[in-house]
């Protein structure tokens, strides 16, 4: 017998959740109406991760980690985290639907999920773990709700395919390798509240030829545009914009070569010396 989609409803512990992960033939899940609740036997079990246990009204770490054939699942409405590596490997799974409940998405939870296309990340939601859609190369839109502080450690690393991202104003810090590698990335627009880019947060993003950076930018890590991919250039960067009246503290250089130009406000200060001295021009404005 091969189960191609299942529409549950009512209560779902340890045992069911165990079932449902050995259909492997199961491309689409609906779970709208249905509960998590803890209880039953562990639903997964590896040498790495050690037994996972359902919690009340949480998509467990792991619950369905690896299930390659899974093309479309739908979360249940009264659920309110997705932990670890909940779809880690699901490489297949083109759409999943995440209700308002939500407040908690763990780290990796889509960690290569290679299909997924787009997702709206609930409002609840106030942080962008580490790692939670590394890989994921056909994501080509997201929509992070105001709310959200932080964007993890390599968050959305390898989103080959990822044009444009809006950062919204609650957004303090942008994590290392944030956006590594995310090739196709031209357009970021960053809001007035950021302080922190970490280092490298926007290497090998080949596309990326501007940025505005807001005055409450505070600190700038090393190597923020850098391309390890090519020797062709040392950085796609060419307009670099910094509204911050007093120059971000800095450790080295940012990555950027002597074809970039920094625009920055007229009467600001502290634009001397490295990295400010690797741009092609200094502009005020």
């Amino acid at each position: 017998i091969y189960i191609h989609g299942l529409i549950l409803s009512g209560n779902l512990n340890g045992d069911d959740i165990k079932m449902i992960r050995r259909i492997t033939t199961l491309r689409y899940l609906d779970l709208a109406e249905a509960n998590i609740v803890k209880g039953g036997a562990a639903y997964y079990d590896s040498f790495q991760t050690g037994e996972c246990y359902t919690e009340d009204n949480v998509v467990g770490a792991n619950m369905f980690r690896e299930l390659n054939h899974l093309q479309t699942c739908i979360l249940p409405r009264s659920a309110t985290a997705i932990g670890a590596n909940a779809f880690y490997e699901c490489r297949y799974l083109e759409n999943v639907q995440l209700f308002e409940n939500i407040v908690e998405i763990g780290a990796g939870a889509f960690h290569n999920c290679l299909q997924l296309a787009e997702i709206t990340i609930p409002k609840g939601v106030t942080s962008i773990a580490g790692v939670t859609f590394y890989g994921c190369r056909g994501l080509t839109r997201v929509t992070i709700p105001e709310g959200v502080t932080s964007i993890g450690n390599s968050a959305f690393c390898r989103c080959s395919n990822l044009e444009t991202i809006t950062i919204p104003k609650s957004v303090a810090v942008i994590d290392r390798y944030a956006f590594d590698r995310c090739y196709k990335l031209s357009e970021v627009i960053l809001q007035e509240g950021l302080s922190r880019i970490e280092s490298q947060a926007f290497i090998d993003c080949y596309s990326l030829k501007w940025l505005s950076l807001p005055s409450s930018i505070t600190y700038l890590g090393t190597n923020l545009f850098f391309n390890f991919n090519t020797n062709a250039i040392k950085s796609a960067l060419r307009e670099l914009w910094c509204y911050a009246p007093v120059a971000p503290e800095t450790r080295s250089s940012l990555g950027t070569d002597y074809e970039c130009t920094l625009f920055i406000p007229k009467g600001s200060t502290g634009y001397t010396g490295e990295p400010w001295d690797s741009f092609r021009e200094i502009v005020e404005f």
